[in-house]
């Protein structure tokens, strides 16, 4: 590798850019391990539970982890499998597990479901919505701790 084209490495990596792309004849960005927020502001959206229209929050982009975790009665017990699973001891501070509207019954007799979990700024989670848990106490009639 000549001088010229290790300076010109050297520069585009500081720049965050990895390589250039031949094929697409522009430079590609590396991707991120995380999302940064600040494309798709979280929104409220309909959801269907047992016939009925609710109004569910949607986190858009602006989420720093996602996971998915079987639902275990409460909302400590799930936020608690959230962490282990993102590696966290607790919930980091000005964040909070957001219980997405996608759950899934259980297969398996006794069982809570599974669905999906996003880690989202406090804030951003304050709006009323109804989600997963409210899908899980409806179908399994019990009430979620």
């Amino acid at each position: 590798m000549n001088f010229k084209n290790r300076v010109l490495k050297d520069r585009l990596r500081r720049q965050g850019i990895e390589r250039e792309n031949i094929q697409l004849g522009r430079r590609v960005r590396r991707k991120a391990r995380y999302f940064t927020p600040g494309e798709i502001d979280p929104y409220m959206e309909f959801f269907d539970i047992a016939g009925q229209q609710r109004l569910g929050l949607h986190p858009g982009t602006h989420f720093l982890r996602r996971t998915r975790v079987f639902y275990t009665g409460t909302r400590a017990g799930d936020f608690f499998l959230a962490n282990a699973a993102c590696g966290y001891h607790q919930t980091p501070a000005g964040y909070v597990w957001h219980h997405f509207h996608d759950w899934m019954p259980s297969i398996l007799p006794g069982g809570q479901g599974s669905g999906t979990l996003y880690l989202m700024t406090v804030a951003e989670h304050s709006t009323f919505h109804y989600g997963g848990v409210a899908q899980a106490e409806t179908h399994l009639g019990i009430a979620y701790g």
